[in-house]
């Protein structure tokens, strides 16, 4: 038992400064936009983003719609590239019961620094999307 406590503690020493490297990026409300809309273009709807009380939960209002979505942004650099993990999945139980996730990684050489990032999730068939965009810029 001993030697396993032991193995764990000097396990975790190891594991801390790469967790440190890939925690989440902090997103202000301000920095997050939302529409939904039909896809063909006649139907657009703006959505008001709310953080709740657990990490990388929000709230998103859409007109007659409300979404629960968990949202998470996460930077992997190194010494010529960096990494962004954008990573994001959307509840809606109300009234169009249906779940949908995104996941993108986009690769940045080491000059170039990300401005926003945006992805579209499709509901209904794909008739409706739900549009997100996050500004890295304050």
């Amino acid at each position: 038992m001993k030697y396993f406590l032991s193995s764990i503690l000097t396990l975790s020493l190891f594991i801390k400064p790469a967790l440190a490297q890939i925690a989440p990026i902090d997103i202000s409300e301000k920095q997050v936009k939302m529409t939904y809309m039909r896809s063909e273009g006649e139907t657009w709807i703006d959505c008001t983003a709310k953080k709740k009380d657990q990490p990388n939960l929000w709230k998103a209002t859409c007109g007659d719609y409300e979404f629960q979505m968990h949202l998470l942004l996460k930077q992997y650099p190194s010494t010529n590239e960096t990494t962004i993990e954008f990573h994001y999945w959307v509840d809606e139980t109300a009234k169009i019961k249906e779940t949908h996730t995104q996941s993108t990684y986009l690769t940045l050489d080491s000059a170039t620094s990300a401005k926003s990032v945006v992805g579209y999730l499709g509901f209904l068939n794909d008739s409706m999307q739900l549009r997100l965009q996050v500004n890295l810029k304050n």
